[in-house]
């Protein structure tokens, strides 16, 4: 493989991580996503997401991405968008994830590995500062 992961596949595997264990998923859980791509670019962009919440502490929906391309500039929104799917595409080539789309809905997510929680895992603990072995 020779490089390392980039800032935005970390991203994405540690969101995913902290959503897989918050909600208790496994990578056999058959709906879903761990990290929907709405989440992972509010996670690395910082963007803020047009959604309704929901009130009972669950994820919103998943279908689009709800963001204002006029906010964001469509030149950049675009550029991201790109980076995104690279990014999986190669976390996929590692198997740390597995991409995932609605079937009948307008999204994209991943879910993890059984590799890709170990690195998650991993990842999470150095940026605390903690010890990966537990």
């Amino acid at each position: 493989m020779g490089r390392g992961l980039s800032r935005l596949q970390k991203t994405i595997l540690v969101t995913a991580y902290k959503i897989q264990q918050a909600e208790g998923r496994s990578p056999d859980t058959p709906t879903g996503a761990d990290c929907y791509y709405r989440e992972a670019l509010v996670a690395h962009y910082g963007w803020t997401c047009q959604l309704h919440q929901t009130g009972d502490g669950k994820r919103c929906s998943p279908g689009g991405h709800h963001f204002s391309r006029a906010a964001i500039g469509e030149r950049k929104y675009n550029a991201a968008m790109v980076a995104l799917n690279r990014a999986v595409r190669r976390l996929e080539d590692r198997e740390l994830v597995e991409w995932r789309c609605g079937l009948y809905g307008k999204w994209h997510g991943v879910i993890l590995t059984t590799t890709g929680t170990e690195i998650a895992r991993g990842l999470l603990a150095k940026q605390n500062g903690i010890s990966a072995i537990a």
